[in-house]
């Protein structure tokens, strides 16, 4: 077992938080964190880390920017670079920020739907979003790490896909209320939209996709985790009521084999009371604790949203991407706890960062599904080159060609085969 002893000039529950990040990836080690600076020039460990702002000889030096006390981040650098036995910048800090996204928790820069904006981001500003850059700085720590020190870690991490479902609308127009049906027709009889005329006359509703949703995760060895609208009918919340028989019945199959997560309504994010209803009321539809969720709209307002989470009973969120733009809104790839900043605690809440959603795929790609695969192809590679989680969001409605999705359900099974192709 290697020893890893690490100096920080100050030591606090938010620097114990990163390093616990960066090095519980690594199966072979042991670490401590002191401030106690006589201590640690005594220390016979195998690796030392100097995260201080002076430079120590024979060890690994991080310089401390007093982000943590002063709480005002300044800046990073795209690479990690160790020259002269000392990383370039502090990372440390940039980690915590970026994964807390303490950004966004006093912006006023949001978009239509209350989200905050990608492009208010450090990441946009520098170019980095579409790349899982906190994972790059890992990787490159560990082989500094390794070099300086010519040690072989072993690295716990290994590329993984977690693929998901969001179901906005149960049908598009099977179960649908008649003053519903008859306003929705009228609207196609008057723009001459024959061919959806024909769609609502045909057998099969169009987001009836869920025997081929199953059948491509079966095909590939891999689960898939159901986010469920349980909402009455609103502007932004569309749904079946989920008192419908037809929403039960969708709902119970697909609870039989799989997970089940909430999709808590459009105005959720503000609303802790309203998160718990929904869950209760999901969790009596399938009779099971439900412990996931993914916001919908991604709307969230950081840090409250995550508070109410946590407080509904929710232990995994899958919210974090933005809704404009494929990439890596915390800047990896990985799950991580989300840090209760305003209490300066690790919270039990695990957060999966997304990197691709289908519409915000189909608008890059120009509605193209051959441009879309090239796209999805150099995410998954960039991700599988960090050891990382390609995380990806469909929804049950994207594969309508009426709608604009012709070639996309080939595109679908193509990505999930692809991914799953690069795990080990």
């Amino acid at each position: 077992m290697i020893t890893i002893d690490i100096y920080s000039q100050a030591v606090s529950p938010k620097i114990n938080y990163v390093f616990d990040f960066i090095l519980g990836g690594v199966e072979n080690i042991v670490y401590s964190v002191t401030d106690d600076y006589d201590l640690f020039l005594s220390s016979d460990a195998d690796v030392l880390i100097n995260y201080s702002d002076i430079i120590l000889p024979s060890t690994i030096n991080i310089p401390y920017s007093n982000y943590f006390e002063s709480k005002q981040f300044s800046d990073f650098h795209s690479e990690l670079i160790f020259v002269d036995q000392a990383i370039n910048f502090d990372f440390i800090a940039a980690i915590f920020y970026l994964l807390n996204r303490v950004e966004e928790y006093s912006s006023t820069d949001l978009d239509e739907h209350g989200r905050y904006s990608s492009a208010s981001s450090f990441l946009h500003n520098k170019n980095l979003l579409h790349k899982p850059i906190v994972d790059i700085w890992l990787q490159e720590f560990y082989k500094i790490i390794a070099t300086f020190y010519s040690i072989e870690l072993k690295i716990v991490d290994q590329f993984n896909v977690v693929s998901t479902v969001d179901i906005d609308h149960i049908f598009a127009f099977k179960a649908k209320g008649i003053i519903n049906k008859l306003g929705s027709t009228a609207r196609d009889i008057l723009t001459a939209n024959i061919q959806k005329l024909k769609d609502r006359a045909a057998p099969h509703d169009p987001f009836d996709t869920y025997a081929f949703i199953q059948e491509c995760h079966e095909m590939n060895g891999l689960d898939c985790r159901y986010f469920i609208l349980t909402s009455e009918r609103t502007q932004y919340d569309r749904s079946l009521s989920p008192d419908n028989p037809e929403f039960l019945k969708v709902i119970d199959a697909l609870a039989a084999n799989n997970e089940i997560g909430i999709h808590p309504s459009y105005n959720s994010y503000k609303d802790v009371e309203l998160i718990t209803s929904q869950k209760q009321r999901l969790e009596k539809i399938i009779d099971r604790k439900i412990t996931t969720s993914r916001q919908h709209f991604l709307r969230m307002k950081l840090p409250d949203t995550y508070d109410y989470l946590i407080k509904s009973g929710i232990t995994t969120d899958y919210s974090m991407g933005y809704p404009d733009v494929l990439g890596f809104r915390a800047g990896t790839s990985r799950a991580y706890n989300w840090y209760d900043v305003a209490g300066d605690k690790v919270t039990d809440l695990v957060v999966q960062p997304f990197a691709l959603m289908d519409v915000t795929l189909r608008r890059v790609s120009k509605g193209d599904p051959s441009v879309a695969f090239r796209i999805a192809k150099s995410i998954i590679g960039d991700i599988k080159a960090v050891n990382g989680t390609f995380s990806l969001i469909w929804h049950n409605s994207s594969f309508y060609s009426t709608e604009g999705w012709p070639g996309w359900d080939k595109l679908y099974a193509e990505i999930l085969t692809y991914a799953k192709s690069h795990i080990s």
